[in-house]
């Protein structure tokens, strides 16, 4: 086969990068064993489907290129609906794999009873891989493995927000609330004082003026100058003024 010249698709679920196919989905915290155990084992069964059929076509007289010409696309067409390059970490990924009919088992949960199906079962015992025993070994480990993690991961995410989230959020509020009312109060006094002393600056109304000018000679005359109806003025007193 010719080396293939494209660059290396690093978000493609499964790259053929030249001579070679990557396989980019093993977790962090895991081991690469376990895939490649299942990996090697798929292979292990492709080849011998081929072989198989190879030379099931040498033994009624077929020549061996010929032979291999005739299963080539019949291969390639039951298998085609696996083939993908493009970018295995978007939205229209999961559409269109659901679309082609192939399965997408987005968590642990979902993704660990495919070890106990029948077609893995029978796969593994076939190529004397692991025993049907093993297998149920594995997925009771795996389960607990991931209750374990998640359980240890939550209960620690709720001790951080309860020793260390939240005391601070609450010291943070706290500060937040005296410094409110520390302005609040400085405010107030401020604007009692702006208020004494405008009131001090204010001056005299001319009505007042006016008042305090004639009281001296004449109160009825105050009296009507601060705007005293100048009906309720005694009419003693209008006839002495006037």
């Amino acid at each position: 086969l010719p080396k293939d010249a494209g660059d290396r698709n690093r978000t493609s679920p499964f790259a053929f990068t030249g001579n070679k196919f990557e396989f980019r989905a093993v977790g962090s915290s895991f081991s690469i064993a376990g895939a490649n155990t299942v990996l090697n084992t798929i292979v292990a069964e492709s080849i011998d489907v081929i072989a198989t059929n190879l030379e099931k076509a040498r033994a009624e007289g077929k020549d061996l290129t010929k032979a291999i010409g005739d299963l080539l696309p019949g291969l390639l067409k039951e298998n085609r609906r696996v083939l993908f390059l493009g970018d295995n970490y978007t939205a229209e990924w999961h559409a269109e794999a659901e679309k082609r009919g192939l399965p997408n088992l987005r968590n642990t949960p979902e993704a660990l009873p495919a070890i106990l199906e029948k077609e893995s079962i029978e796969l593994f015992t076939k190529y004397k891989v692991y025993s049907e025993r093993e297998l149920n070994s594995r997925f009771t480990i795996l389960c607990e493995n991931y209750v374990k993690t998640v359980s240890i991961e939550g209960r620690c995410a709720v001790a951080m927000a309860t020793t260390m989230i939240l005391p601070a959020a609450l010291r943070y509020q706290t500060q937040i609330a005296g410094s409110l009312q520390a302005s609040g109060s400085r405010l107030s006094s401020e604007k009692g004082a702006s208020a004494s002393s405008a009131e001090r600056r204010r001056p005299p109304s001319t009505t007042r003026v006016a008042a305090e000018t004639v009281q001296s000679t004449c109160a009825p005359c105050a009296r009507f100058a601060i705007g005293q109806n100048p009906t309720r003025i005694k009419s003693s007193e209008r006839v002495q003024h006037f």
